[in-house]
This record gives structure tokens, C-alpha cells and sequence, in this order.
């Protein structure tokens, strides 16, 4: 069919579009292939930047993705160079709620501080914490499973040989506050078949 097409030489001369209030709501960057929308300093292959306050769940936002079929789901997909592997962020419709997905084999990690990771979902639905393995005895970390059990392993003692796994702390300080673990069992969470274990505040530890 027919088309339009700008610059077509493919000259290293740059596009702008002005708006009532923006002098670059639209902004190609010819000699380093990159689109600006509200910036002439274009950094990335899209670069979008607003002077916005006052961002709300339905207004204020710099980038709005709204898929308008009542099943459909508002999806942004993130893909390797030969598009074999990919993940994505979308809204839910089906759940009602925002869901990260990686592709199959993939896993879910989270990282702060740079590219450090701190914690992943895995492809059988464990979440793991300080550690990239479902093997507790491998390295230091935590990993809570997709039944509901839970493995800690530190590798930090206080000195004298005793480990901190696990730390129970109830800050008030009123007499008989304390910090417990409970067990139960079956469909009971009171009376007959608890066992708990607890501290009241200015009593001894309770030592294992």
C-alpha cells in the first residue's frame, strides 16, 4: 500500500514536533536513532518525560497502557535478542491485580543495590532469599516453598557459636507482653492442642 515517509536519505537531521505548551512533545534524534517525547535530550531508544505532581491510579501518569477488550490484559513483554526468551509485567484481569511472569524456564528475581540480586521466585514456586538454589544446605539464605514450609540457613554467628536463625521481638512494654511461637494443628488456631512458646517482658530467656 502507500505510506508516508520523513527523510527517507536517512540525513542525520532531526525531527521536532511543538505543542501548545511543550517545544518538544515529539522529538527525533536523528543521528543517534532515538525518540524523545517531552525532552530534546534523548537518552534511550524511547525517552519519555513529563513535569507532572499530584499522580493518582488515574491520573498524573507518564506512560499510560490500557487495553480496552474487557478479557484482554494491558502488557508490556520484555524479550532477549532472538526474541526465544521473554518475561513481562501486566494487569490482571482475570485476578485483579499487577503479576510479573517470566517465561517458561525462566525465574522471577529481585535486585537492589545495583545488579545484586536479593530474593527470586523459581519455576516450581519457591521463593528464595539471599540464595539462586532451592538447596538449604548449599549457601547461606531462605527458602519458603510452595506448601508453606519454610528453610533458613545463616551463616552469621554472634561470636559464640550461637546463630540467630530466627528473632521474635514485641517492642511494648507492658507486663506479660511478649514474643511466641504457636503450633497447631488441623483446623484449629484456639484452645485444646496448642502449644506455644513465649517470653514475658523482665523473665528469664527461654533457652533451647
Amino acid at each position: 500500500g502507500k505510506a508516508v515517509t520523513i527523510n527517507e536519505s536517512s540525513a542525520d537531521l532531526d525531527f521536532r514536533v511543538e505543542s501548545n505548551g511543550n517545544a518538544n512533545m515529539l522529538v527525533v534524534d536523528a543521528g543517534n536513532d532515538r525518540v524523545g517525547i517531552g525532552t530534546s535530550t534523548v537518552d534511550s531508544a524511547l525517552h519519555i518525560e513529563e513535569n507532572a505532581s499530584g499522580v493518582t491510579e488515574t491520573s498524573g501518569s507518564t506512560l499510560k497502557i490500557h487495553n480496552t477488550n474487557a478479557s484482554g490484559r494491558s502488557k508490556i513483554s520484555l524479550h532477549n535478542s532472538a526474541e526465544t526468551a521473554s518475561g513481562s509485567i501486566y494487569y490482571d484481569t482475570d485476578s485483579g491485580g499487577l503479576a510479573l511472569q517470566g517465561d517458561t524456564g525462566a525465574v522471577v528475581a529481585f535486585h537492589t543495590n545495583g545488579n545484586n540480586e536479593r530474593g527470586r521466585f523459581d519455576t516450581s514456586g519457591r521463593f528464595l532469599v539471599g540464595k539462586t538454589t532451592s538447596s538449604i544446605s548449599d549457601s547461606k539464605g531462605t527458602v519458603i516453598t510452595d506448601d508453606g514450609r519454610v528453610d533458613i540457613n545463616p551463616s552469621t554467628t554472634n561470636g559464640s557459636g550461637q546463630v540467630d536463625a530466627i528473632r521474635l521481638h514485641n517492642s511494648g512494654t507492658t507486663a506479660g507482653d511478649g514474643a511466641g511461637i504457636k503450633f497447631s494443628a488441623g483446623t484449629s488456631t484456639t484452645g485444646a492442642g496448642i502449644f506455644g512458646i513465649g517470653q514475658a517482658v523482665n523473665s528469664a530467656n527461654l533457652v533451647f
